[in-house]
């Protein structure tokens, strides 16, 4: 499962219409390989979502996941771990093995999945959806702030609809139908924007909300400082903040960074 390079604005990919996937086609070896090669991306870039004109290949197949932050292990103390020289005492059992992981089995289109209403906040699970279809849900549109992957260091306040429906084909060709809330309804939008060769700075309604990522931290994220007084000689740019060196700059790895959707 190699990773692939995400590709960026100005690739034709990301403003083409993605075309849609046969059903008799999603267990063929190679586009298992490529929804493979896309959640392995997506991890990569410290991602929550990947479509796949992101990598290049105009197919209507998005990815999205939102894994919990890493578990940090209790402190044990001495007398919490029973010494094995105890009569009666006996050692932790020990843990079984990982499952093997199989190949998965493609079943026939249509063969239903599951239908569920997700949650709007916490861990997301794992999604792969294969020709979407949209319906937004009733509420007032919510503004958020995103990035994109392949737009890197910028971030924008987009409108998004707070519940969407989604119905498409997993990757074992089985049927989906579930409502999406809250930031999981605005991933969905955004990968589903990708498919139809829509960015999110497409959707911004003034671009008064747009910034490049540290200025956005700084100065427009939640928390984020007040404006400098701009008669105070101290709250004057330097030179390196000013101008910075022309890098690549992934995503943080912080889940709810908005360019990682």
């Amino acid at each position: 499962m190699p990773v692939r390079p995400i590709v960026r604005l100005g690739h034709p990919a990301l403003r083409s219409v993605a075309q849609a996937l046969p059903p008799g086609r999603i267990g063929d070896p190679a586009v298992q390989e490529l929804v493979d090669d896309m959640i392995e991306t997506m991890r990569a870039a410290h991602g929550v979502g990947l479509a796949a004109p992101q990598v290049g290949t105009s197919l209507q197949i998005f990815v999205y996941e939102m894994a919990p932050p890493p578990a940090q292990a209790p402190e044990v103390q001495a007398s919490d771990v029973p010494p094995s020289d105890v009569p009666g005492a006996s050692a932790a059992p020990a843990a079984p093995a990982a499952a093997e992981r199989r190949a998965p089995e493609v079943q026939a289109p249509g063969t239903p999945a599951r239908e569920a209403v997700r949650e709007a906040s916490g861990p997301i699970p794992l999604h792969v959806v294969i020709n979407p279809m949209l319906t937004p849900q009733a509420g007032e549109l919510v503004y958020d702030w995103e990035g994109c992957l392949s737009i890197p260091d910028l971030r924008g306040l987009v409108p998004r609809h707070p519940a969407v429906r989604v119905r498409g084909l997993d990757r074992l060709g089985r049927a989906l139908d579930y409502v999406a809330e809250g930031f999981e309804a605005r991933i969905v939008q955004h990968e589903y924007d990708h498919l139809n060769g829509v960015v999110f700075l497409d959707r911004m309604r003034d671009l008064k909300g747009l910034a490049f990522r540290d200025e956005w931290e700084r100065y427009m994220a939640a928390g984020a400082a007040d404006p400098p007084d701009p008669l105070d000689p101290h709250a004057r740019p330097s030179a390196s903040e000013a101008v910075q060196a022309d890098e690549p700059v992934l995503a943080s790895a912080h889940r709810g960074d908005p360019e990682v959707i």
